[in-house]
């Protein structure tokens, strides 16, 4: 009796142990602060909407603008560089804890190529990580793609680690990434960069739009492997009673590679009944009014592009799916809130104003808020001509003399005295929020005006002008 004491208090400190030393030699990345925060978020709710994929899913969609517009709780599992045939063993973790009404799967050509270096193995541990280590299924996924004498590694974080061990941390165990929330909004998995392409970038890609897109039938992408994996999510689906959406999240270098996947997916969407949406067309990029300010780099939008997508994929979720209305719950309300303090900030300006643009299109309120980095611009409007017609919106931020060195870096390569935000109005009965790229505080005026949709070919109508002083920043 006493031996089995012994043995039984023994086994008990090892595994105490091991779980402390897989805890310490853990890397810190976003997908820690991701998984943690789904954890804690479907252990005392329902989430609604999930989305999974690569960073292409995480830069894309924000859950604070499709809860706001579908009235839903959703979260974005969204993580680096991983491969498709990962992402069910991943949503069935998630399943554990939550029973979703839609599953948003986001696939493009990264997804369906091989794991051929180190750093792409690197993620797709950081995915593995997620499920747990007695999951058949994980089990299978990593005999397809690891070789024999990589388990340990893909297993343990202990043994992946070790010989790091002189820069661990043995007394602090969190391990969430520390994210620059100057340079980066983080919320519920979301990754928004507050970042704009480079100029190199913007070259190599002119043109991307009118570009006709590549269509070679010779490659199958949908190889075994990866058709399986889309066969598993369907299987889920219907298991768990959720519907599945595919998309492709818009890519600047769809304009230059073979898209024949895209086509590939939409067969496989038709023959199973699914919805797929690929935000990476030549069509779907004119209908978003995608352009290079909304990307961070060649393959990832930014901050302002995220939104535009993820505005777009709420109306769609609104007009193709039915979700219940959890606006009224607690959970909600209080995360609409914890989101707009975050990113919004203190407000500098608010004013019904009336003003004229044109003869037909009223500015009927302006709000200004000020959050970390940047300026949020919310303007209201009334079309008294029912004339429908789609402009775009200029705002310019002006510093005060002597204070030119606030203006942005890329201000000041186009040899320009103002920073920019743009908007497009596509309809006036819609609240439009335009992001102004600028950390100027001593502020001389803000102008508004119209332009034309396709492009600058002089104003339109009249200019608003603000005056800097109008604006409450001195108790900030």
């Amino acid at each position: 009796m006493k031996r089995s004491l012994q043995i039984l208090i023994f086994s008990a400190a090892l595994l105490a142990g091991i779980k402390y030393l897989e805890q310490v030699f853990e890397s810190p990345h976003h997908l820690i602060n991701t998984a943690n925060g789904f954890r804690e978020l479907s252990d005392e709710n329902n989430v609604d909407i999930l989305f999974l994929g690569s960073s292409h899913m995480f830069a894309s969609i924000n859950p604070y603008v499709i809860d706001k517009n579908t009235r839903s709780i959703s979260f974005n599992l969204g993580t680096d560089g991983l491969r498709l045939q990962f992402t069910s063993i991943m949503l069935e973790e998630a399943l554990k804890t939550t029973k979703p009404k839609l599953v948003v799967v986001e696939v493009f050509r990264g997804s369906v190529s091989k794991i051929e270096t180190e750093v792409s193995k690197g993620f797709q541990l950081r995915g593995l990580d997620f499920v747990s280590n007695f999951s058949l299924n994980k089990f299978d996924r990593v005999k397809e793609n690891f070789l024999f004498s990589e388990y340990p590694g893909v297993y343990s974080r202990l043994l992946r680690n070790h010989s790091s061990w002189s820069e661990k941390d043995f007394l602090n165990l969190n391990r969430e990434f520390q994210i620059n929330l100057n340079k980066n909004l983080y919320y519920s998995g979301y990754f928004g960069a507050r970042i704009r392409l480079s100029d190199e970038l913007r070259n190599q890609y002119s043109g991307f739009r009118l570009k006709e897109r590549k269509i070679d039938t010779t490659f199958n992408f949908l190889k075994p492997i990866y058709l399986n994996e889309l066969e598993r999510l369907v299987q889920l689906s219907r298991v768990h009673g959720f519907e599945l959406l595919l998309m492709t999240a818009p890519d600047l270098r769809a304009s230059e590679v073979n898209n024949y996947l895209y086509t590939q997916l939409s067969a496989f969407a038709d023959e199973n009944e699914l919805n797929y949406l690929n935000l990476s067309s030549n069509e779907k990029f004119d209908e978003l009014d995608i352009s290079f300010d909304d990307f961070k780099d060649a393959s990832h939008l930014n901050l302002n592009g995220g939104e535009k997508v993820s505005q777009y994929l709420s109306e769609y979720i609104n007009e193709n799916y039915s979700l219940s209305d959890r606006s009224n719950e607690d959970v909600f309300i209080a995360r609409i809130s914890d989101y707009e303090k975050m990113h919004f900030g203190k407000e500098v300006y608010n004013c019904d104003i009336g003003f004229a643009l044109t003869d037909s299109l009223l500015i009927t309120n302006l709000q200004i808020l000020k959050p970390r980095k940047n300026y949020i611009i919310k303007m209201n409007f009334e079309d008294r001509g029912n004339s429908n017609n789609k402009y775009r919106i200029g705002a310019h931020m002006f510093p005060q003399a002597g204070y030119e060195d606030e203006l942005d870096e890329n201000s000041k390569v186009k040899d320009r005295d103002f920073d920019v935000g743009t908007g497009i109005i596509t309809d006036a009965s819609k609240p439009l929020e335009v992001i102004l790229y600028s950390e100027i505080r001593n502020i001389e005026r803000l102008t508004f005006f119209l332009y034309d949709i396709n492009g600058y070919k002089g104003k339109i109508g009249e200019t608003l002008v603000i005056k800097g002083d109008q604006l409450l920043l001195s108790e900030q």
